[in-house]
């Protein structure tokens, strides 16, 4: 796993993009996210906006992370995510327990990462 990362997550659809890369765990990313500085990108989101979603800092996702195992490509879930299984029984557990993992690994507020 990339070492500086945070899961962001759609406030609208509720999907989760993981943005990082290699390096030690910092909260540098969530705070300079690269890209949100550009000009005329055409988003509908302010950066506070953006930032307000980040449901996972680099702690976070690591603390998420660390009981599962490497998945590829072929697993379908994670090529199409849960919002494809929304309406069918197993999609709604995978999005409740997932939901309730992302609270367990989130950093308490006032603590460092």
């Amino acid at each position: 796993m990339f070492g500086d990362t945070l899961l962001w997550t759609d406030p609208v659809d509720f999907s989760g993009i993981l943005v990082g890369g290699v390096g030690e765990p910092s909260v540098g990313l969530a705070r300079d996210w690269p890209g949100l500085s550009r000009a005329g990108v055409g988003r509908d989101m302010t950066a506070a906006e953006v930032r307000a979603n980040i449901s996972l800092d680099s702690a976070g996702t690591a603390r998420y992370a660390a009981p599962g195992s490497i998945i590829t490509d072929d697993n379908q879930l994670l090529a199409y995510g849960a919002h494809r299984m929304r309406d069918t029984h197993t999609g709604s557990a995978v999005m409740f327990r997932h939901a309730q993992l992302v609270r367990l690994a989130q950093t308490p507020v006032g603590a460092s990462p």
